[in-house]
């Protein structure tokens, strides 16, 4: 079984106003994008209750890192919201007004394909290896990946302009 090693769990973003929905949504996007991670949209879940939507949406960022290792950043968006109309410079654009939640986890998988898992003598081999050999590659593996999720959380923030001094 593969050993996975959780960097950040379930840290969360609020915010509550006005935004552009599908600009976040596509900026953050891009960003796992463009550091070339695969993304795949696990859930998307969207209810009309009147004037208001709500969206349901998961997102499994995978980057394979070499043959042994792979990088996971888990992205859970729970969105409420109602459409309005704002002027941005003399233009009238539609909006959304409501509350966001973001939920990031960061996972580094060690032994992805679960190829050192078939009987007890290779199990051994898997532990050293982990244990000696690959042990400072593990570690800076933890450290850029460490990194990398803070980058993509403050991302998300500095994009609904959550930081207060």
């Amino acid at each position: 079984m593969s050993t996975t090693r959780t960097l950040l769990n379930n840290q969360k973003i609020k915010f509550n106003g006005v935004f552009d929905l599908e600009a976040l949504y596509t900026h953050m996007h891009d960003w796992l994008t463009a550091r070339g991670f695969s993304l795949q949209e696990k859930k998307y879940k969207e209810k009309h209750k009147g004037e208001n939507r709500e969206f349901e949406i998961e997102w499994s960022a995978v980057k394979e890192v070499d043959e042994y290792s792979k990088y996971t950043i888990s992205t859970t968006f729970i969105i409420s919201v109602k459409d309005i109309s704002v002027d941005v410079d003399g233009e009238k654009k539609t909006r959304q007004q409501g509350n966001i939640e973001i939920y990031v986890t960061v996972d580094l998988t060690l032994d992805r394909e679960d190829a050192w898992e078939s009987t007890p003598l290779i199990k051994f081999f898997k532990t050293f290896y982990e244990k000696y050999l690959y042990k400072g590659t593990i570690q800076n593996m933890e450290g850029e990946l460490w990194n990398l999720g803070w980058a993509y959380f403050n991302e998300g923030k500095a994009y609904l302009n959550l930081y207060r001094f």
